[in-house]
């Protein structure tokens, strides 16, 4: 944990350093708006005749006129506030028209949807003062995203101007804004309707639309892979959709509607088409695979320009407790899940790990010697699947084994899927409700109760 937060100090305290070299300058041409539960930020291009943009948090609402071209009935105004950001479409009129009419409502700003994925800065000849709220324009898949996202509930985001003085580093063009280049979802904890606290852990995939703050039925895709089109019914829903390493189709293919499939070298990121185009709300990819969870990706963010759903990636063990208790969840940040993840994920050799030392002497004359007169060396490969501590606190070449009781038992529950002995007795016996996890209790506690009896004899 350390090694990531000691970077993301140093990456913050560089990004401050970019942002009080610019200050003095004249207010950036272009930004990002970073969304409330949003795993990515939104380029936007501002206007060249606006008021200045703040940094503060807005509502992004979205009209039944979403073109703008004239006064905003009455249902429309009841919308907008002083507190808000209005979404419109591009054309029609221009953008003079559009940001006199959103002034004239009382919203705070404007955001024009391009038509396409090409961004232009919009220009209007008024004179200075006239017009007193900031226009943004963003690609037509930074709209989508935003119009999925408040259909379904409330979206709030901010705007921060960036700046590049250094021609390939860029930052907030205010100190004060670098906080919110780290705000974006990494990954959290699966909660429940009928849970207060969650055991359930998952990792936001890096493409998507913000993640939703209400509670969502659960169903399993079928076919599971998603690789087709589903069969079930998943409107409004978080669809389970298992990966399988069959590279059938991506992860992005199972997300978005109307795209074929990606090359074997974008697998980690094609896995959604389907589920989308079914209407599913948000998507839980199962991790079925060896090795720690990972976030679902895109090498090329350009490859996932048109999701408009969140997904994120949770282990088995977790899909089979939410397919089997069938109660509404949802997905909530937590940076310490992504921060645990990512440490893992970044050590050597995780997955397999191929060992080499030297061969024990031998009792016959002639030692076994390599082709450069050496001792032998003699490979194993380990399962770390057993050993997972290895890799995780011994961040070296040759990591030595431990017994298991030396490593934290928190590291089990990360990778292991089997529930500890701690989790087994808080549910209790009764409670359990499979033979295996029953009998695991009782192994478990019996073995607890021989090293209890063991320990003491040895103080004696």
């Amino acid at each position: 944990m350390r090694v990531i937060q000691t970077t993301r100090t140093m990456l913050a305290a560089s990004l401050v350093m970019v942002a009080s070299q610019t200050t003095d300058e004249s207010p950036p041409f272009w930004g990002r708006i970073y969304l409330r539960h949003g795993v990515a930020p939104l380029q936007y291009f501002r206007d060249s005749y606006g008021g200045s943009i703040s940094g503060d948090e807005w509502q992004f609402v979205t009209p039944l006129d979403t073109l703008g071209c004239s006064a905003f009935n009455a249902s429309d105004r009841s919308l907008i506030s002083n507190s808000s950001f209005v979404v419109l479409d591009r054309g029609v009129c221009s953008f003079e028209i559009k940001s006199r009419n959103v002034q004239a409502a009382g919203a705070a700003g404007l955001v024009i949807v391009s038509d396409t994925e090409e961004v232009v800065r919009p220009v209007a000849h008024v004179d200075k003062g006239e017009i007193d709220i900031p226009t943004v324009m963003v690609r037509k898949s930074g709209g989508d995203q935003i119009r999925v996202a408040v259909s379904r509930e409330n979206v709030y985001g901010r705007l921060i101007p960036m700046t590049c003085p250094q021609s390939s580093v860029c930052g907030p063009h205010e100190p004060t804004h670098v906080q919110h280049l780290t705000s974006g979802v990494r990954g959290g904890l699966v909660h429940s309707t009928e849970k207060s606290d969650s055991d359930w852990e998952f990792l936001a995939s890096t493409f998507g639309s913000p993640f939703l703050t209400q509670f969502l039925p659960l169903v399993e895709a079928v076919p599971s892979h998603a690789c087709h089109t589903l069969d079930t019914a998943v409107v409004n829903q978080m669809v389970v959709i298992f990966t399988h390493d069959d590279r059938s189709c991506s992860f992005l293919t199972k997300v978005r509607a109307n795209i074929p499939c990606c090359p074997m070298t974008l697998f980690h990121c094609f896995k959604v088409s389907n589920a989308q185009a079914a209407g599913a709300a948000s998507v839980l990819l199962v991790h079925t695979g060896d090795g720690p969870l990972t976030r679902p990706f895109v090498a090329d963010p350009w490859d996932a320009y048109n999701i408009t759903i969140p997904s994120a990636m949770v282990s088995g063990k977790t899909a089979r407790d939410l397919l089997r208790l069938r109660f509404p969840v949802t997905l909530k940040h937590d940076a310490r899940v992504a921060d645990a993840w990512e440490r893992i994920a970044s050590l050597k050799n995780l997955g397999r790990l191929t060992r080499g030392y030297a061969a024990p002497a031998a009792k016959a004359p002639a030692k076994a010697k390599d082709k450069k007169g050496g001792p032998k060396v003699v490979e194993e490969v380990v399962d770390v699947t057993k050993y997972a501590p290895v890799n995780i606190l011994k961040d070296s070449t040759h990591p030595e084994l431990k017994a298991r009781e030396e490593y934290p038992e928190w590291l089990y529950t990360l990778l292991d899927p089997k529930p500890t002995l701690g989790e087994l007795e808080r549910k209790g016996y009764d409670n359990l409700e499979s033979m295996t996890d029953k009998r695991r209790l009782i192994k478990l506690s019996y073995r607890k109760a021989i090293k209890e009896k063991n320990d003491s004899k040895s103080k004696k």
